[in-house]
């Protein structure tokens, strides 16, 4: 390019898109290697544009953009994935939302690769597994909370006296404990009870029929990365209202 200008590529998924002069769209591109970059797609609100899919939550693609003086134009993208699904639900839609909108606010004190591809497998849990889409957000969110350099957030058991120890085999919370005959006790209780994220991974999350659950936990999560970074979560505000 002439000038001062540099072509680059990024692999990227878009956390945030806002209108930008007439019909352009200013986006904020999850970056797998460069933390978050701001850029501009020109022309996106026209009807038939060609790059109108990069602008859209949740876009996974590889970017091409022009970089000129510290600011950015993209100036094409392949999809890599389509998570676009994620918005056709609205708790799957208000999850997806708070994740990506909880990395943009976390991710430049942390690894970029590392927060990049656990995002993708909890979107993917979501997606293709029916995982709950509060714990995949509540167990992202504590994850960031950590990474940061404090301590797991998530809601400890409530009181219920008994030992024994949580898990979510199969996507169904249980609880396994010992009687008096020494036989295996399992109990059924909702997430909200219990600590999921010390033993939940993206591929143990429970299943979407435990999602009104989770709330208390997310809440917490929300409340505790809030605190820690000192921000606030507007997406915060919806959880519910797709129940």
């Amino acid at each position: 390019m002439a000038g001062n200008s540099r072509e680059i590529q990024h692999t990227a998924i878009v956390v945030k898109a806002a209108d930008y002069k007439e019909s352009d769209k200013m986006v904020r591109l999850f970056t797998l290697d460069g933390g978050i970059v701001k850029a501009v797609l020109k022309g996106v609100k026209k009807p038939g544009a060609k790059l109108k899919f990069a602008a859209q939550p949740f876009a996974f693609c590889e970017f091409s953009l022009v970089e000129k003086n510290g600011f950015y134009t993209v100036t094409g993208a392949a999809p890599v994935e389509s998570f676009y699904a994620l918005a056709s639900d609205p708790d799957s839609f208000i999850a997806s939302s708070l994740m990506v909108e909880a990395v943009d606010c976390a991710v430049s004190n942390l690894s970029s690769p590392a927060v990049f591809v656990y995002l993708l497998k909890l979107f993917k849990a979501v997606l293709y597994r029916d995982a709950s889409p509060y714990a995949a957000a509540a167990l992202l969110i504590a994850q960031l909370t950590e990474s940061a350099g404090y301590g797991k957030a998530g809601v400890r058991g409530q009181g219920s006296g008994d030992s024994g120890r949580w898990t979510a085999d199969g996507g169904q919370l249980k609880k396994e404990g010992l009687i008096a005959a020494d036989k295996p006790l399992t109990v059924h209780r909702p997430p909200s009870t219990v600590n999921l994220l010390a033993c939940l991974t993206p591929e143990t999350l429970p299943a979407a029929s435990f999602n009104s659950d989770c709330i208390p936990l997310l809440k917490q999560a929300i409340r505790e990365f809030e605190r820690h970074l000192d921000v606030t979560l507007l997406s915060a505000r919806l959880i519910g209202q797709g129940l």
